[in-house]
């Protein structure tokens, strides 16, 4: 990323930084201390375990390298909290993380208050040295490494608690509902387009580089997303019983695990009920519906005699579609994301469909683009590496965010990815047609 004047305002970083920390313990108050320490699947972390990662992070990248003298919290932390960095040494395995009883969650709140208090220190220091560019670089991509873990901590929370038999309700409040909403489709003329980031002036993570240019055959996608409704006729018109519209690999495993309906539905008196961060609710029908895999949004763009969008298709009709707002950051302001404070997708949020709908926020959108580096794409030399560029090798790419994205997070050429039979984030479809609408 280019380094610019944007990072001169060391007090300004060092506010964005308090303000980040604040609100992943914030996402955590309303929670019970055994609710910290909970691993119900491998692919499901403990909320200590989080927020030990997102500060062993900053302590890691930045503490040990720019603070003189500085004394690591715990030299075991290192093996607990590491994630994945092979290059920093061995990790605990990600599936056994919930095998750990200690560090106590009163242990992983000390260390983040020691590295915060030490972050202040450091940051401080540098305003009087006036040469923080290397450090506040790397303070931005710890800031967005924690709001990614945000969002994961809203994934997390909600697994956990869906599969306890209490019904259990993250909040307290009754299920928000959503309005109908009309859809069309609306097109994209072919032809060579730019996507991908090149604004040194935003942040943004390395596989989102370099931009670059791509051709585009006529194409149109859907203005809103698919629903909870039109999804039920799926499955009405037998559509987990039907081969044809599934992957070979994905028919197998409908076999195996029994899938008969989106990740946390279930059906009671003949009536279908999901399970949501406010606990257990009858569906609501229009709403966008959401924990699908891959599989799953495929098999239904097929049975709709449709497709899934590229991601390079979904970008360029992020910038050429929605005339009213173009570059403006009301488009995104307006969205559903996690600063909404309604942790459930919504349908129609405005009155006229003729542009898109909940096209950034909501919830991540499948794309039939596999997640590989972009033309020219050259990884970050050392442990950050490994960040993004290890997993460019058959994961399928979202796109647009979520209702528990952080909205200062996200951007048009964010590139989300998980692997095909996933389904426990909070992810949707849109689908599109080639052609001319």
């Amino acid at each position: 990323m280019e380094i610019t004047s944007r990072f001169n305002d060391v007090i300004l970083w060092l506010n964005r930084y308090h303000k980040v920390r604040a609100t992943t313990e914030q996402i955590c108050e309303s929670l019970e201390i055994e609710d910290y320490v909970v691993q119900s699947h491998p692919d499901v972390s403990p909320v200590k375990w989080h927020l030990g990662h997102t500060t062993w992070f900053f302590e890691s990248f930045i503490l040990v390298k720019y603070l003189k003298y500085y004394q690591i919290f715990n030299d075991k932390f290192h093996l607990i909290f590491n994630s994945y960095y092979k290059s920093m040494g061995h990790h605990w395995v990600q599936g056994d993380r919930g095998q750990l009883s200690r560090p106590t969650v009163l242990e992983v709140k000390k260390y983040r208050k020691y590295v915060d208090d030490h972050l202040g220190r450091l940051l401080n220091r540098l305003i009087d040295k006036g040469n923080s560019e290397e450090v506040i670089l790397l303070l931005e991509l710890g800031i967005n490494h924690e709001q990614q873990h945000q969002e994961l901590l809203f994934m997390d929370i909600k697994y956990n608690f869906a599969i306890n038999p209490l019904n259990i309700s993250y909040v307290k409040e009754q299920y928000p509902g959503s309005l109908p909403c009309s859809s069309k489709y609306l097109t994209i003329a072919d032809g060579v387009y730019e996507v991908g980031q090149g604004d040194g002036q935003q942040f943004f993570y390395d596989n989102e580089t370099p931009r670059h240019k791509v051709y585009i055959q006529s194409v149109s996608i859907r203005s809103s997303l698919v629903t909870n409704r039109e999804y039920i006729e799926f499955i009405e018109d037998n559509g987990y019983q039907c081969s044809e519209y599934w992957y070979s690999d994905a028919w197998l495993l409908i076999e195996l695990e029994h899938w008969q309906a989106p990740f946390y539905w279930f059906k009671k008196e003949g009536s279908w009920l999901y399970k949501t961060l406010y606990g257990e609710a009858v569906i609501e029908m229009d709403e966008p519906v959401s924990h699908v895999s891959f599989y799953e949004a495929a098999a239904f763009a097929k049975w709709s005699q449709c497709r899934l969008p590229t991601e390079f298709e979904w970008e360029v009709a992020s910038y050429q579609l929605n005339g009213r707002l173009g570059e403006d950051s009301s488009e995104i302001d307006n969205s559903n994301f996690m600063e909404s404070g309604r942790l459930a997708p919504i349908g129609q949020v405005e009155t006229d469909c003729h542009y898109f709908v909940n096209l950034h926020g909501n919830l991540w959108e499948w794309t039939q683009s596999s997640y590989q580096a972009y033309p020219g794409y050259v990884a970050p030399e050392g442990a950050l590496g490994e960040y993004n560029s290890k997993f460019m090798n058959g994961p399928m790419v979202l796109r647009g965010g979520c209702y528990a994205t952080p909205g200062q997070h996200y951007r048009k050429t964010y590139r989300n990815f998980f692997n095909a039979d996933k389904r426990w984030m909070f992810s949707g479809i849109r689908l599109c047609k080639d052609g001319t609408a």
